[in-house]
Parts: C-alpha cells; sequence; structure tokens
C-alpha cells in the first residue's frame, strides 16, 4: 500500500509531525472551515487540481 508521505517527499513521521503541527497552528489562530459556495467551486478546483498534480509528479520523478 502506497505511503502518501511519499508524495510529499518525506518521512511517514516527518509528514505526521508537521500535520499535528498545522493544525495546532490552525487551531490557535482560531482559523474556522467552511465549505465554499457552489459557484466557487470551479475557480478554486483548478489551485486544488495544480497541488494535487505537483505533488504526486514530484513524488513520481
Amino acid at each position: 500500500m502506497p505511503r502518501p508521505s511519499r508524495a510529499f517527499l518525506f518521512e511517514p513521521a516527518t509528514l505526521s509531525q508537521q500535520l499535528v503541527r498545522a493544525r495546532a497552528r490552525i487551531r490557535d489562530a482560531g482559523s474556522r472551515f467552511f465549505v465554499p459556495k457552489p459557484e466557487d467551486l470551479p475557480e478554486r478546483l483548478e489551485a486544488v487540481l495544480d497541488a494535487i498534480y505537483a505533488a504526486f509528479g514530484h513524488g513520481w520523478d
């Protein structure tokens, strides 16, 4: 089974620690998650797909 961390070129423990720290920063900043409005999705989807493509492309190389 592939490890998601490989797509980001990090060891699993490193990626895990980065996620823990990021969650703490988000929590401490009081940031809130929200689902974008349907009319905003097409604009936002392109950026998300670009990020996924870049992450997996670097992992593939």
